[in-house]
């Protein structure tokens, strides 16, 4: 498609969009009258208008990479010379990182910006390979907002920059932010007119950054979260090691217990479980990483209690009472559930059932039998449902990995044929005699340097 065809469909892009603009303005001004004004055809035409006008500004990778070898050559001296089409390609490749400054200004030297195919495809590399303080997303920054200024025809070809110019300014990823404060990334891109295929550029990302260290509110990073991983144009790496992390944290510092499952669910979900073999979270910090292992215990905790209420001994509320007091020093967990439990875990309603998001299977003991199997510093901890004993292996030697594959077989001999650092007895702690309380908690501060006084784990009758 020629330069004029291509101007007249910008400029048919523009007064649409301006007129769908100020219709949806008009709409959102009434309540009522915004239910029923919907503007379907508009839409539809503009959204094809804007497919086909994105279709113009696409660059096979394959012929960008010749095309960069190529300018390196003839920067070097090479007698070659560019063909019309490659000078028309020329601003895709000024933003490669195998180009150096000097390169890049020689290949800018070949391209006419006065043209606005010319300039709409360098505003697309700068978008689409967009690093913030890289030196020459700055300089080609400063080149398209100095073009811009001296031919203002430029910004009434471009629609999103006609409004909002302030996308070129130095601090341009930030301002985008802004629009993304409520919690609607596709609404303010919308509202923005950025172009679809742009809507998963460097550029963007760099904006959803921001917004994240905008203090926009835990719904509106929920939102923008829950958006991302639905959305295969924000890989799964970029999300992990860029908005994974700030929102746990978030979160865990301002959230609610409603808000913390929330979002454990979705992201669990989203990227695996941290305590088995899921590559996603080698991209989020540690200190994310820990809080969310800490909310995975307490959700085990509270899960395991639940399920074999029914199917347990009178005598684990003591141990419930006793293992809350140390829930903060908890730092992994892992729930074996055996026929009886599975059976209950089944039946419960879908709202319930999704809260055990991990768990290994019993064999070779009674059905009602289930274990909960958790870590205290260097050692894991094995409690049993029924009269079994509390075992306590060195994390190394323990029959039972937390961090592993989920949904595996675990058999009841393995406990019993594995090397113990200590084995405890549950006697009654409203018998006679010593209880198992005492000796437990003195085991751990001798062992873990960790102390909890009685009133902490006492059961009131």
């Amino acid at each position: 498609m020629g330069v004029k065809r291509m101007s007249e469909l910008s400029q048919s892009i523009a007064r649409i969009n301006m007129k769908a603009n100020t219709l949806s303005r008009q709409a959102r001004e009434s309540k009522e009258r915004w239910n029923t004004l919907r503007l379907p055809r508009t839409e539809m035409v503009l959204r094809k208008l804007r497919e086909k006008a994105d279709k113009m500004i696409r660059v096979d990778p394959l012929d960008q990479q010749v095309l960069v070898k190529k300018t390196v050559r003839m920067y070097q001296g090479s007698q070659e010379e560019f063909t019309r089409r490659e000078i028309r390609n020329l601003p895709f490749v000024i933003t490669s990182s195998e180009l150096s400054m000097p390169v890049a200004k020689f290949a800018l030297r070949q391209v006419d910006l006065d043209k606005t195919s010319c300039f709409r495809r360098l505003l697309f590399a700068y978008f689409r390979d967009y690093e913030p303080k890289e030196r020459k997303t700055e300089w080609i920054r400063t080149v398209l907002w100095k073009q811009m200024q001296r031919n203002d025809r430029m910004g009434r070809n471009i629609h999103f920059l006609q409004d909002f110019p302030q996308l070129l300014a130095k601090d341009g990823a930030s301002q985008m932010a802004e629009f993304f404060s409520e919690g609607d990334l596709y609404g303010g891109l919308q509202t923005l007119s950025f172009p679809s295929t742009l809507y998963g550029s460097n550029f963007v990302k760099a904006a959803i950054v921001n917004a994240f260290q905008m203090d926009i509110g835990l719904d509106a990073k929920q939102n923008l979260l829950n958006d991302l991983t639905k959305d295969p144009r924000y890989n799964k790496e970029w999300v992990s090691n860029k908005v994974v992390g700030p929102v746990i944290i978030s979160v865990d510092e301002e959230g609610s217990d409603s808000a913390k499952n929330w979002l454990m669910q979705l992201i669990f979900r989203y990227m695996g479980d941290p305590r088995g073999n899921d590559t996603a979270w080698l991209y989020v910090e540690e200190e994310a990483k820990e809080i969310f292992l800490h909310w995975l215990v307490k959700n085990d905790f509270a899960v395991f209690f639940h399920i074999i209420a029914s199917t347990a001994d009178a005598m684990w509320k003591y141990r419930q009472a006793f293992w809350s007091a140390y829930m903060d020093e908890i730092r992994a967990s892992r729930i074996i559930i055996g026929q009886k439990a599975k059976f209950i875990l089944n039946h419960l309603p879908k709202e319930e059932k999704s809260k055990l998001m991990a768990y290994d299977y019993l064999e070779g003991k009674s059905s009602d039998t289930s274990l909960l199997v958790f870590t205290i510093g260097q050692y894991t901890f094995i409690e049993v449902s029924h009269n079994g004993k509390l075992r306590v292996y060195s994390r190394e030697k323990s029959p039972i990995q937390i961090f592993s594959q989920r949904h595996r077989t675990i058999y009841y001999s393995d406990l019993i044929n594995s090397d113990t650092e200590e084995e405890f007895v549950h006697t009654n702690p409203r018998g006679s005699g010593p209880n198992w309380q005492p000796k437990v908690r003195n085991w751990i501060y001798d062992h873990c340097d960790i102390w909890r006084e009685e009133q902490q784990w006492k059961v009131k009758v």
